[in-house]
């Protein structure tokens, strides 16, 4: 019933004039729902004046008075959609939910040309259902169960209160920042791991719930599962003379919720506080030639990187002992 109400009382006040909840009432009865035998579909005043009182708070209606009696008719749109076609056509092709932009690209009489892509791969078009459910759920502030697909193909449920939306700016993989009830605690999920979410209920502590998100967003690096009982001190110090300020400025680019500290005139320390510091490694490595200094409050991940550092040097070394012997 809503959804046809909501094109049929759209469908009478496109002619731009303002009607009265009655007036409307009289308007769908003989123009839309005795044209069906079932007339008890037909809805009653109230109905359609909350459904109007509704979408004149949404703003798609404007309230006319006239006299004692309130008339309605469709807002005034006054959006230049011109100024937004460059924004649009940029949003279709690199955004989340880009078929949004891509919608309201169809709105303008020309083509927007003004991007062209090298290399372009649509890689996570086919979650963009899930993604929306997600957000309304958000919006909604209610629980969902996820079902989640194993390794062996078999479909796995999780009860989870859904928070927030991280997108990987390396592969553009999307991923739900979630509050789990089995697990107790914030826990990651890629969305193309998820085949399908089921809509629970409304959930009371949702707040607390994104509270908790909020305190912990400074401490994350990636999306590895989330260990918020302790955080993981790591730091590192390269070398730059000052003539490769490239590489400083690379450091403040890709920090994230680390902090870059100038030592000297050649010496820069990069430092965070996360809670788990396994996940920079691949990053901290990218460094290796340049790096003088690195330290970790799990002596776990120091291991790693200096065991990494060996393996490294005895390749080449190898490697030159070959060359040597041709």
């Amino acid at each position: 019933m809503d959804i046809t109400l909501h094109f049929y009382l759209l469908d009478i006040l496109a002619d731009g004039k303002a009607y009265s909840a009655a007036e409307l009432l009289e308007l769908l009865s003989g123009r839309y729902f005795n044209c069906f035998d079932n007339r008890l579909r037909q809805p009653d005043e109230s109905t359609v004046r909350n459904k109007l009182n509704e979408y004149t708070a949404l703003g798609m209606l404007r309230l006319v008075k006239q006299g004692r009696r309130n008339l309605y008719c469709l807002a005034r749109d006054e959006v230049n959609w011109r100024s937004w076609q460059l924004a649009c056509a940029f949003f279709s092709e690199a955004a989340p939910l880009g078929e949004v932009g891509s919608y309201l690209l169809d709105k303008f009489a020309e083509d927007c040309e003004a991007f062209a892509f090298k290399h372009h791969f649509i890689l996570y078009t086919m979650d963009s259902r899930l993604l929306f459910e997600l957000l309304e759920a958000m919006n909604s502030r209610q629980s969902v169960t996820l079902y989640r697909c194993d390794k062996d193909g078999s479909s796995i449920p999780q009860y989870v209160c859904p928070l927030k939306i991280y997108c990987s700016t390396r592969t553009g993989r999307q991923y739900l920042l979630s509050y789990s009830y089995a697990a107790r605690k914030l826990l990651f999920n890629r969305l193309d791991h998820i085949e399908s979410i089921e809509v629970k209920r409304a959930e009371g502590r949702y707040e607390e719930f994104l509270q908790l998100a909020k305190e912990v967003a400074p401490h994350i690096w990636g999306a590895g599962m989330l260990r918020t009982d302790r955080l993981e001190e790591i730091s590192f110090t390269v070398e730059a003379a000052a003539d490769e300020q490239f590489i400083v400025q690379r450091l403040e680019r890709e920090k994230r919720c680390g902090t870059v500290q100038q030592l000297d005139a050649e010496h820069y320390c990069f430092s965070a506080a996360v809670y788990d510091a396994r996940e920079l490694l691949p990053w901290i490595r990218t460094f290796i030639g340049r790096i003088t200094a690195f330290s970790c409050s799990n002596e776990e991940i120091e291991r790693i990187f200096y065991d990494d550092l060996e393996q490294t040097a005895a390749y080449y070394l190898q490697e030159v002992q070959a060359d040597g012997e041709k």
